[in-house]
């Protein structure tokens, strides 16, 4: 990912279809300032200053180059709107690296972004904030300078929800510390077994409170609606949508020292820290004032489970998440949250139980 930004100069643009925070100088190519638009004194920034940049884990969405010819000057038209704009917040980062162009002016949708003569053939770089991308998007670049200089163009953006391609679910997402989690339980249902149904070698799914074996019928229930679809532990291994995979205990250690917990205490069993729970908990479902504050995001829901005597039990005192680590040959790692208490459990629990999943970003 490209983040050597070096220089930035602020100019905010409103219009109504878009906001723009444009990095932007006017210059003897052609003054960037029109008659609606306040130019604001030049003053150098740091590229990284949160006037100007998205918090969290940015992915490049577009990435271009284009290169000065020779005889008049170089326009090139840019699509950047060609990604799952759905996945995305509304507002994008969008980079501009110079390499020894004398002059360019950047517009997006008929509206002039940058336009500067202050290049002067060296590595000067800006940052814009676009928001409300279409499709339709397009950059229009024209540059100036000797011939085969560059100008490096790139978008960034923050990943808010994602679908998955196997049956069009989309799932919200969220990132905590360094990972990106999915923001809700895993809903993938292939197929659909009856609650009596258990092996610990075999893989089953089910759906809270659902007693047949219909995959539109689980899935048009509440249960799967607010709490996805419960796994034994065999189904966790291809459980996960491309470019996921479902959360290890290390993965899940990771988040929780993140969150406060000393990491002497992660590494125990039973109920652990005294407070991780409250911060994973969501603000509903779970009984007797149980409700968490969800500081963290991750909003953990309780749906309750499937015991390994066939029954559905627990909703709206328990939830549990297998993680992809083994213990044993018939035991594998779990964490608990329950309505009474504000801890968060970790303990290896055998492979027949019905329990959700949480996948995290590759």
């Amino acid at each position: 990912m490209k983040t050597n930004v070096r220089l930035s100069f602020g100019l905010i643009m409103r219009t109504s279809s878009f906001v723009i925070v444009a990095l932007c100088v006017s210059g003897t190519f052609q003054s960037c300032q029109k008659e609606d638009v306040e130019l604001n004194p030049a003053t150098l920034k740091s590229a990284v200053a949160k006037d100007y940049s998205i918090d969290g884990i940015l992915d490049v969405v577009f990435d271009s180059q284009v290169v000065r010819r020779e005889g008049k000057p170089t326009i090139e038209k840019l699509s950047i709107g060609d990604f799952n704009i759905a996945d995305y917040d509304n507002c994008f980062e969008l980079h501009v690296a110079s390499e020894s162009v004398s002059a360019a002016i950047i517009t997006f949708n008929d509206q002039v972004l940058l336009n500067t003569a202050d290049f002067s053939g060296g590595e000067v770089d800006y940052s814009l904030q676009l928001c409300d991308l279409t499709a339709e998007s397009v950059l229009e670049v024209e540059m100036r300078g000797e011939p085969g200089s560059l100008l490096n163009i790139w978008l960034e953006g923050k990943m808010t929800s994602f679908v998955d391609a196997r049956d069009g679910k989309r799932y919200k997402v969220v990132q905590i510390g360094d990972q990106i989690w999915m923001e809700e339980n895993l809903g993938w249902l292939p197929t659909v077994n009856l609650r009596t149904e258990g092996s610990g070698v075999v893989p089953l799914y089910y759906v809270y409170g659902y007693e047949g074996t219909d995959v539109a019928a689980a899935k048009a229930t509440e249960n799967y609606a607010k709490f996805g679809a419960l796994y034994n532990w065999p189904a966790v291994a291809n459980a996960a949508p491309a470019g996921w995979h479902v959360a290890s205990d290390e993965e899940w250690k990771q988040m929780e020292i993140f969150l406060g917990m000393p990491p002497q205490e992660a590494e125990g069993i039973a109920s652990r820290d005294t407070l991780g729970g409250i911060y994973l908990k969501g603000t509903s479902t779970w009984f007797d004032n149980g409700n968490g504050t969800n500081s963290s995001g991750f909003n953990g829901l309780s749906c309750g489970y499937r015991s390994s005597a066939g029954n559905f039990f627990g909703q709206g005192e328990y939830n549990n998440w297998w993680t992809s680590t083994e213990f044993t040959p018939a035991l594998a790692y779990t964490r608990r949250l329950v309505n009474n208490a504000d801890w968060c459990g970790r303990a290896p629990v055998p492979k027949e139980f019905g329990f959700n999943v949480r996948c995290i970003r590759n």
